[in-house]
């Protein structure tokens, strides 16, 4: 069996929740989250309040906290699409459907004005950018067909159609190191997980059923949700949940470079409900991230959370309830994660406050202890404007360096020995451009990362 995963944990801490969007709306539908090549986080969400406008909303974290929320515009009607994504060059793309599919990005610090990328009624829009540099637009029509769009040289290509033999809805779309783009459709025929893959020279593969139904949930069975992604080699992942009539399940499958594996149950994860599912790569430590919102089957109050599995290569799994809720109900799940390892959540909280709902979207983080922890291995690291302080417990030898965030070498800044205590290593960011970068420090054979991100 091969799994081009890496072989063991990574340990998680979980903040405190923060309410980003502190609205009094009736409604925050649909969150999405990404990160620019800044540092910068995204949110976007929609809420309305008892029957109004529907207003579009969004808001940052640069790294000092999250913004006031800012309303983008006020449109009538049902949201029926929500994606983000961030091209090559950090240019953050938003795409939202009220009936019709519309665009804008962000670029020389402002929203453009929203374009519509197709006149048709559609109920889905899921977006992703790839390393050469487009962005693709994948929607579903309410007329059972799937369409695309390219955005490469600043401009939106024509409208093409996907093969149509079956009526399917984009569940999920995702970009691979190759610039290929794999996606996986919800076939309404027969209930299953459909998957193709593009890339510019043969176009979109053909249809290929990836999810199948557990024995016991043959009857009245279908595939509930589901997530794709892909490891450092290109391989695709996938996540979803076979529905009896009274269980959901969590099945796991990928595909090593030859075959899709066989399906791989996680069943110890046996809930009343699952929904919003996502699985999230890891290229540095090389590990499987699924997160999901579901209840308990032992938990009889029918109390609802965020649940958290990690995968390793051997399908060993680590799992943990991030957050539990039983008076408010949760729902629209998004996660992002970041290259050093921030493993970011935003999702909706229900509360039900003088006989009105009101909706709340929270913003979860997650940090990796393996790349945040200082001291435990002899030696501890503080990053300044114009140093870096190393204080070590014992005489080692120690190279410093320093990395773009495509992990490119830009420059070694110490390497030698050092004695024991304090040690300043000079550090100049005026020469660097805006963006992140990581600096590794190597001591006793091991290594240490840290983020540093440079704004103008």
């Amino acid at each position: 069996m091969l799994i081009y995963l890496f072989a063991g944990f990574v340990n998680f801490t979980w903040s405190d929740t923060i309410n980003v969007s502190k609205n009094p709306g009736h409604s925050a539908i649909e969150p999405a989250i990404t990160l620019d090549s800044t540092g910068r986080y995204w949110v976007v969400w929609a809420e309305d309040w008892q029957g109004g406008p529907t207003k579009m909303m969004y808001a940052y974290d640069d790294g000092d906290g999250w913004s006031e929320p800012y309303k983008f515009a006020s449109i009538e009607g049902e949201m029926m699409a929500n994606n983000l994504c961030t091209d090559k060059s950090g240019t953050v793309h938003w795409v939202f459907g009220f009936g019709n599919l519309y665009w804008c990005m962000y670029k020389d610090g402002k929203w453009t004005k929203p374009e519509t990328l197709t006149d048709k009624i559609i109920e889905r829009g899921v977006l992703t950018a790839t390393p050469d540099g487009r962005v693709y637009a994948v929607y579903y029509t309410y007329f059972g067909v799937v369409y695309y769009r390219v955005y490469e040289n600043e401009t939106w290509g024509e409208e093409h159609q996907l093969i149509r033999d079956a009526w399917r809805l984009p569940f999920a779309i995702t970009w691979d190191v190759k610039s290929r783009v794999h996606m996986i459709l919800w076939n309404t025929d027969n209930g299953q997980l459909d998957y193709t893959v593009y890339d510019t020279l043969h176009g979109w593969s053909a249809y290929e059923q990836v999810s199948d139904f557990l024995p016991d949930t043959t009857e009245g069975g279908y595939v509930g949700d589901g997530d794709i992604c892909t490891d450092r080699d290109g391989n695709p992942h996938i996540v979803f949940t076979p529905a009896g009539r009274f269980d959901y399940y969590l099945t796991y499958r990928y595909y090593d470079g030859k075959k899709w594996s066989k399906l791989i149950n996680l069943d110890q994860y046996k809930v009343a409900h699952i929904g919003d599912i996502h699985i999230v790569r890891d290229f540095k430590r090389r590990i499987i991230h699924i997160i999901w919102v579901g209840s308990s089957k032992e938990d009889t109050r029918g109390c609802r959370g965020i649940e958290y599995l990690q995968v390793d290569e051997h399908i060993n799994t680590r799992y943990k309830r991030v957050y539990i809720g039983c008076e408010d109900a949760k729902k629209y799940l998004a996660p992002v994660l970041s290259p050093d390892g921030y493993y970011d959540v935003v999702f909706v909280m229900d509360r039900d406050e003088n006989y009105h709902f009101r909706e709340d979207v929270y913003h979860i983080t997650t940090r990796s202890v393996g790349i945040e922890e200082e001291g435990v291995n002899g030696i501890s690291i503080d990053v300044f404007k114009d140093s870096i302080v190393l204080e070590l417990n014992r005489e080692e030898y120690v190279q410093a360096e320093l990395y773009d965030n495509k992990g490119s070498k830009i420059e070694v800044l110490y390497t030698g020995s050092m004695l024991k205590g304090r040690h300043i290593i000079g550090f100049d960011r005026s020469t660097l451009s805006q963006g992140i970068y990581f600096l590794r420090i190597t001591h006793n054979g091991k290594s240490e990362t840290k983020k540093v991100i440079v704004v103008e």
